[in-house]
């Protein structure tokens, strides 16, 4: 983890969000910092999403804050996150279906930073073959592993992820997470992962924070929450061993 006394990329106190007089979210507190994976885990309906999209502009809080960098962002537009340089792949992937590869990357990839369209290939080898193929034609895992790249190639500082692991083999989510690591390791980026599958996370995880029925239920290091996973499971997600 970065230094406590250190700017963090993301910090959210107290925040409380909600839809048409609902509260979702209640009163949470977290931090992600540069170059670490926070992960965000609990069962549908934690407010894991709902934390998200308020981080990125696309839900106004109702109470607390959200700073970015040190800045506050409760007023302003997704729009305005972006160029603050926060990229989000949402759970639906974001993608335009009907286009191909390379003009989904395109879309995202900004003029100064072009070279970066490259670059995603690096990460992603597989996606240089299929460069003329619309998003539309790829498998469930060549569309996340499209939209990471689209996410990277704005070339954001702060990436937020949603469910990475949704309807994907364990096989493609097993190729996914080491380039979730090595993005926050070492290209200092900040990710904050929102997941279901607890074992998933915490194998890329820095620290982690356990969302219940809108609040912060448990926290800690991945090491920390690591030993209590199965605790996690039962008890927040309502999975038992025979459920596996």
């Amino acid at each position: 983890m970065g230094a406590s006394v250190a700017t963090p990329a993301v910090l959210v106190e107290d925040l409380t969000v909600g839809y048409q007089g609902l509260t979702v979210v209640h009163g949470i507190s977290m931090r992600a910092d540069f170059g670490t994976v926070t992960a965000l885990l609990g069962a549908n309906g934690a407010g894991k999403t709902t934390t998200l999209m308020t981080i990125a502009g696309g839900l106004r809080p109702t109470g607390g804050r959200v700073e970015i960098m040190g800045q506050p962002v409760n007023r302003l537009a997704c729009h305005q996150v972006v160029r603050m340089g926060v990229s989000l792949v949402p759970e639906g992937r974001g993608l335009v279906y009907s286009m191909t590869v390379s003009e989904n990357l395109r879309l995202h990839t900004k003029r100064r930073a072009r070279r970066q369209a490259d670059e995603v290939f690096e990460l992603f080898p597989s996606l240089r073959d299929l460069r003329s193929r619309r998003a539309g034609l790829l498998s469930g895992g060549e569309q996340q592993m499209l939209a990471l790249a689209c996410a990277i190639s704005a070339g954001g500082r702060i990436l937020l992820i949603d469910e990475l692991s949704h309807g994907l083999a364990p096989v493609i989510v097993e190729t996914l997470l080491p380039t979730v690591r090595a993005l926050a390791r070492d290209r200092g980026i900040a990710v904050i992962l929102v997941e279901q599958h607890v074992d998933a996370a915490l194998r890329v995880a820095d620290f982690v924070y356990v969302l219940n029925r809108g609040r912060v239920a448990m926290s800690g290091s991945a090491d920390e929450v690591g030993g209590q996973a199965s605790d996690i499971e039962a008890s927040y997600l309502g999975i038992s061993a025979g459920d596996e």
